[in-house]
């Protein structure tokens, strides 16, 4: 949020570095893709009892956010892989805040949206995440993060080994 801020006098449209905070924390917490982040809809947020009986706001993981030439962009309800629809618990007040900020600031049914109240294309952040690293090259080298392991791909994938195989495979729906 601060490269956000720290533009100074830059002319043209500001990058939305909100959604690129958003985009990440809810994509690493819940470990999901980019375009089933990009799919959610307001139904999908729902309040249910936990495994402790305790009610709990939780995330369906539902669909995807395509493109083809013939149909454009459009919301996919069929996920990557069979079976691989879940329900996902939001135990992290940061996604808590992220899911209340987009339900209030979405125009329809899509939480991301762009500024004109359409679904977005899985490539705009990815742009914009790609503008993040290009701005804080050497910021990452000297975390040593590599460049081309700063993308949301990398991230899941590191977020789910942070959980374990057998959580992991749960909440990445793998087999």
């Amino acid at each position: 949020l601060a490269w956000d801020e720290d533009r100074g006098s830059t002319t043209g449209r500001r990058p939305d570095g909100r959604l690129l905070a958003d985009l990440l924390i809810l994509t690493n917490r819940l470990t999901i893709r980019l375009s089933e982040a990009l799919a959610l809809w307001r139904e999908d947020v729902v309040l249910r009892s936990n495994k402790a009986g305790m009610m709990a706001e939780h995330v369906w993981i539902n669909g995807t956010m395509t493109h083809t030439n013939e149909k454009g962009l459009y919301r996919q309800s069929e996920l990557k892989g069979k079976g691989q629809e879940r329900l996902i618990e939001v135990v992290s007040a940061d996604v808590h805040a992220v899911l209340k900020r987009r339900m209030a600031d979405s125009r329809g049914d899509l939480l991301f949206v762009t500024r004109t109240g359409k679904g977005m294309y899985p490539e705009r952040p990815q742009s914009l995440a790609r503008r993040f690293r290009a701005a804080h090259k050497e910021e990452l080298d000297a975390l040593g993060v590599p460049q081309d392991m700063f993308v949301y791909r990398s991230m899941r994938k590191s977020a789910a080994a942070a959980l374990g195989a057998d959580v992991a495979q749960e909440v990445l729906a793998h087999e």
